[in-house]
């Protein structure tokens, strides 16, 4: 009868056992929210980085934010979020993260890149001489114009010559006599509002040929009064400015770390 019994208590205890185990961890969950991946920001900025941060069992222990690799902030309770001030900061790219960490040691984390640039702001509006007006941008200590142009005339109000056909245009020489522009599809759709004019290099200059002097001269070509086309090395202070590294400003070929995407985003 004793066998009996304790067959019968092993066989219960077997049960028993497994349902006393711990309950697996599992690992928390860590998204930046703010701000967006390649993001463009203001020197000076504040930037608010802020995250969403959830745990299965809620026991978060410690969420911790870094910059370029280097902690800046720890926290133990929400809001997760840091307010970094770039006023000090160097323009170019930087790596965000940010890692949870729960009571049971296991991680979770997010990582993104955002783009600090020279402050932005705008130098008024400009008219050519047929009566566009045009927005501008200030990139650093320079204003551009914000928009293609698409003037049929030079400043002097002198017609620069049309072209409507593929075949006559193909004609063209890249030189400093053959000046012309055309429009996207002849502009039947007003297509120059957004896309401009295609002017040649002649017409550009206004039959100055500037590629083998010196790279600071300033040309007006078409370009409204008081303004010219951007020289060589005015290309390369705005390249600076939105983050390119002396090292590579006189490489020749692709260079740099997309800085040149930001123009779009204008």
């Amino acid at each position: 009868m004793k066998n009996k019994y304790f067959l019968v208590f092993f066989i219960a205890l077997t049960y028993i056992i497994p349902s006393c185990n711990e309950e697996e961890n599992t690992a928390p969950t860590c998204v930046i929210l703010n701000p967006e991946n390649n993001e463009y920001l203001e020197r000076g900025d504040i930037v608010e980085i802020t995250i969403a941060v959830d745990d299965a069992e809620n026991n978060i222990h410690e969420v911790i934010f870094y910059i370029n690799d280097a902690r800046v902030m720890s926290l133990r309770n929400s809001p997760y979020s840091y307010s970094w001030h770039t006023d000090t900061v160097l323009v170019g790219s930087y790596s965000i993260k940010t890692v949870a960490v729960d009571e049971k040691g296991k991680q979770a984390q997010d990582e993104i890149t955002i783009n600090i640039i020279n402050t932005i702001s705008d130098c008024g509006t400009v008219t050519d001489i047929d009566g566009n007006t045009y927005t501008t941008v200030q990139i650093g200590e320079q204003c551009w114009i914000g928009e293609n142009l698409k003037v049929t005339h030079y400043p002097d109000n002198t017609q620069i010559p049309e072209i409507q056909f593929i075949t006559d245009w193909d004609e063209l020489r890249d030189n400093d006599t053959d000046d012309a522009f055309c429009f996207y599809n002849n502009n039947q759709n007003s297509e120059a509002d957004t896309y401009g004019a295609l002017y040649t290099w002649s017409a550009a200059t206004k039959s100055f040929d500037n590629r083998n002097s010196n790279k600071s001269v300033n040309i007006q070509g078409v370009c409204p009064d008081g303004w010219h086309i951007p020289s060589d090395n005015e290309w390369q202070e705005l390249e600076l400015a939105l983050g390119l590294s002396d090292e590579v400003l006189n490489s020749l070929g692709f260079r740099g770390e997309n800085e040149g995407s930001f123009a779009h985003t204008i």
